[in-house]
């Protein structure tokens, strides 16, 4: 099949048969690293979280590669993630643990210079600012119960949600504070790099998402498991001995690897610079272009997920430059300038797929923000809106031919049109009397 055509088909836009990340990716497609994370599994969403959690970990662990987005703006980010795994109680979102594991090793080295690389999710604001600031700035958080989070946050002077989105976009972190000995104490983080994996049940996202307003919904590349948990019977079998590979024992040469890697890094003079070859731009920039527009207007997907859209295609930039680097050679001096190859290029179509309706599906799960505007009611969705400027134009009585040819002006399908009726009618603004409509306002 053509590339570009297996790009451009528009599945995150409409209905497939599933939602998995790793399922349509060839063996031997990705890194060896990542094929090695996964393939210890052959359940498809053991094999994603683990996908997620590798990359999660990867992406702290790889100075010196960046990427420039958006050339007007020459936007520079490093390959840093935020992931969001939302599972059902006992579903095996355990498994990314392994992160901890792959860090280890880095982890040593830095507490023996006074550093660290891990901030626990149960920080206060005060505290979490102090860590990354010791850290140079740069730091992760793994949490597998994200409310431990969300209830840090409840607290006063214990949300710092603002620093997350701040630190995603690698913008400036600044804070003042009175201190009894010292008077004002202020702390400067100019680049901050973090990384946070986090995961748990349904309940526990709106408490810490907030609703779609939020901006640090857009943040997260967020990963819903819908499969059934099902009773895995091998837990009850009899074990002679403890031969064969294990998870945590995969991991932690995969961490040895990893450690390598970043020391190499470190030790470079220069940055190496991940970009896609204009071909490659093009048709992503088509894909979130069709994608935008499909998941706004067809789909009516609450206003605010076109950050959500915007944002995936950072992300997806920033997995695209974790394929790269682990490309590398490390017998070789680090190269200025690295394109992203075929097979990355393909493999961060998939993702892009999949990941948007995750992201779709987590924008529905939240409410809509709340205004002051009208007490007791939320804002007028992207829906309603578009409901609304379909009624302002149609004539006080009109067929539904007329409103078809009149909504086809507007860039409305049949299908969307009939639902606008069936909306406006439910809202007291048309009746319908033998196929002719009427305005009832």
């Amino acid at each position: 099949m053509n590339k570009e055509i297996a790009l451009r088909e528009p599945v995150v836009l409409a209905p497939s048969e599933h939602t998995y990340l790793t399922k349509d990716l060839p063996k031997g497609q990705l890194p060896a690293l990542l094929e090695r994370a996964i393939g210890i599994s052959d359940n498809p969403v053991v094999k994603d979280m683990l996908l997620l959690s590798t990359l999660t970990a990867c992406g702290f662990a790889l100075p010196r590669i960046k990427t420039v987005h958006d050339p007007k703006k020459k936007k520079v980010y490093a390959p840093n993630l935020m992931s969001l795994i939302v599972a059902r109680a006992a579903s095996g979102k355990g498994v990314m643990n392994s992160a901890h594991t792959l860090i280890e090793k880095m982890e040593r080295a830095l507490k023996a210079i006074g550093r660290a690389a891990e901030i626990p999710a149960n920080s206060s604001s005060a505290a979490f600012l102090d860590l990354l600031s010791q850290y140079g700035g740069t730091a992760i958080m793994i949490a597998t119960e994200m409310d431990e989070l969300s209830q840090v946050w409840k607290k006063d002077y214990g949300n710092y949600s603002h620093i997350f989105r701040q630190a995603f976009e690698h913008e400036k972190i600044s804070r003042a504070r009175k201190s009894g000995a010292h008077g004002v104490i202020k702390t400067d983080i100019p680049h901050p790099r973090l990384s946070v994996l986090l995961s748990g049940t349904y309940n526990q996202v709106q408490p810490l998402l907030g609703n779609q307003e939020n901006g640090l919904v857009s943040r997260f590349i967020p990963y819903l498991v819908e499969d059934e948990t099902d009773f895995d019977m091998h837990v009850m079998d009899n074990c002679d001995n403890m031969e064969g590979p294990s998870l945590e024992g995969l991991f932690q040469e995969l961490g040895e690897e990893l450690y390598d890697r970043w020391v190499w890094l470190l030790k470079q003079d220069h940055d190496c610079l991940w970009a896609l070859t204009d071909d490659q731009a093009k048709q992503l920039a088509a894909f979130f272009h069709d994608g935008f527009h499909f998941a706004l207007d067809e789909m009516e997907l609450p206003e605010d997920f076109d950050a959500s859209i915007f944002r995936m295609a950072v992300t997806i930039k920033r997995i695209g430059m974790i394929l790269g680097a682990l490309r590398l050679d490390m017998s070789q001096p680090l190269p200025e300038r690295v394109y992203c190859s075929d097979e990355d290029f393909l493999t961060l179509g998939k993702l892009a797929e999949q990941l948007l309706k995750h992201a779709a599906r987590l924008s529905m799960m939240l409410p809509d923000a709340k205004t002051n505007l009208r007490e007791g009611y939320g804002p007028m969705t992207r829906a309603e809106k578009k409901m609304l400027e379909l009624f302002e134009v149609l004539p006080e009585r009109f067929s539904a031919s007329d409103a078809i040819a009149i909504g086809a002006q507007l860039g409305m399908s049949r299908a969307t049109v009939y639902r606008h009726l069936a909306g406006l009618q439910d809202a007291g603004l048309l009746a319908s009397d033998w196929g002719v409509y009427v305005k009832t306002k």
